[in-house]
């Protein structure tokens, strides 16, 4: 995987087709190298210019004065021959091609891509795309893309890895993802899969030390054996799959085939592969971003025991039946724990799970950390989620230390749906944010995103141990 590695912490970065204008497709790529601190050298290549931004440009990949580790391509499809015939010269070996009007169109356009994907396999030459809109490494400062959404500063590097085949789709979640708080490790938008494709790249990042979890855009998938055994190693890392896959109807798959150039299969037979590799499947792309925020702040659960706390009865209805949908457990309390919750709320709360502590917390907001101190110690609960509903000013701010201090103390994930606007709660909010807890407006999507990583880690558990059996039985 010495390619993929070439392109994610390139050393060096040549441009091909680099322009002075910053804000075109051809100029960004510059721009955002610097923008964001690349450290490596870079080198524009166009015969127009002396030099672009103050760095010095040149007429030809031959004259570069050293071999870059990864050649951005920013011209039109008409001279990527041309193109392909100065990286064999200059015995570059990796190359990112930003163009599109190859195989996504049909007719000339594919037969250009199969051409131009001959001369790179007989040339040793790795291409990611074309139609694509590049990579980015945020641990190492590589912004090569052309992407709007890095014209965000600064970037939020993390533990999420991202695949993705829609190049301004992927993008606009990495970019919504970032605004939500998401650290990323490495994105890649793979275009039309001439060469690399998704799967290449997941290969890399579930063996990436920086990736905690992998998020996956896809219209299609080109390798379903290299797909399991890239489930089967993400389990034992216990580095969860969160995937969105289009093309369920025919319609979509129809769409897809237009816009990259490839072949959607069954989604029954995808479905079937999801389910016995214990991937998370998403319809959304709001649900990517809530499963790679919880993931990113929080530790897998050790079950789907689930503890409710809330200032709202129905609050509490509505997580437990969401919960229930869900397959999760609602453990009950143990009745010393019970007894020792009841000390803390009013007789016309509950000290029963789900435990309501009622808006009577404004008044008392001592007694609350106490509650979850004992939700968390009683050994069925494997994660909390805590719905707090009008609770303003400094009560609420109380809440809210309250929580951090708990997600500090505990190994269990704990989220918060807090369903007060930012004009009344700001302040509050703010303390979960900036205290890495992970944070909802709706208690729906609460539970859905912990439900989702309880489930994730019981069919995980199950598998290991299956594993095991498996190998001490030959």
């Amino acid at each position: 995987m010495e390619d993929i590695k070439a392109i994610f912490s390139p050393r060096s970065i040549a441009i091909f087709g680099a322009s002075s204008n910053l804000n075109s497709i051809s100029g960004k790529p510059l721009r955002y190298l610097r923008q964001h601190g690349y450290e490596g050298k870079i080198y524009p290549i166009n015969p127009k210019y002396e030099e672009i931004a103050g760095i010095k440009c040149y007429p030809d990949l031959v004259g570069l004065p050293e071999i870059p580790d990864l050649l951005l391509v920013a011209v039109s499809y008409k001279r990527i021959f041309n193109v392909l015939e100065q990286c064999t010269a200059k015995s570059v070996k990796n190359i990112i091609v930003f163009s599109s009007g190859f195989a996504e169109v049909g007719g000339e356009g594919k037969k250009l891509q199969e051409k131009a994907v001959e001369i790179c396999r007989n040339s040793g030459i790795r291409l990611l795309g074309p139609n694509c809109q590049g990579v980015l490494n945020l641990h190492e400062n590589v912004t090569a893309a052309f992407s709007g959404s890095l014209e965000n500063k600064p970037l939020l590097a993390g533990g999420t890895g991202f695949v993705t085949q829609s190049g301004a789709l992927g993008f606009s979640i990495f970019n919504l993802a970032q605004e939500a708080g998401v650290g990323f490790s490495k994105v890649v938008s793979t275009g039309n899969e001439a060469d690399l494709h998704s799967l290449d790249f997941m290969e890399y990042m579930v063996e990436d030390a920086n990736t905690k979890s992998l998020v996956a855009y896809l219209e299609s998938v080109k390798d379903g054996d290299k797909f399991f055994r890239i489930a089967d190693r993400a389990l034992v890392l216990g580095k969860p799959i969160v995937v969105l896959k289009v093309g369920r109807s025919a319609i979509g798959q129809k769409a897809s085939a237009s816009h990259t150039g490839s072949l959607t299969g069954s989604d029954a037979v995808f479905d079937a592969f999801v389910k016995q590799k214990g991937l998370i499947r998403v319809d959304d792309i709001a649900d990517v971003i809530d499963l790679a925020g919880l993931i990113e702040k929080t530790e897998l659960p050790e079950g789907k025991g689930l503890g409710i706390v809330t200032t709202s009865g129905g609050a509490g209805i509505l997580v437990a039946d969401r919960a229930c949908d869900l397959g999760l457990d609602i453990c009950e309390l143990p009745e010393q724990a019970c007894r020792h919750i009841s000390k803390f709320i009013p007789p016309f709360g509950s000290d029963i799970n789900p435990v309501d502590v009622t808006a009577q917390v404004i008044n008392d907001p001592d007694g609350f950390s106490n509650v979850l101190n004992t939700m968390l110690s009683v050994p069925g609960i494997h994660g909390l989620v805590i719905v707090v509903t009008m609770i303003t000013g400094p009560a609420g701010e109380k809440m809210a230390h309250d929580i951090v201090m708990q997600t500090k103390k505990t190994d269990k994930p704990i989220v918060v749906a807090w369903t007060g606007g930012e004009k009344l709660m700001g302040k509050a909010l703010q303390i979960l944010r900036d205290g890495g807890v992970a944070l909802f407006k709706s208690p729906v999507r609460a539970v859905d995103a912990l439900g989702a990583l309880m489930k994730y880690q019981v069919f995980r558990k199950k598998y290991l141990a299956e594993k095991q059996r498996s190998s001490l039985d030959k």
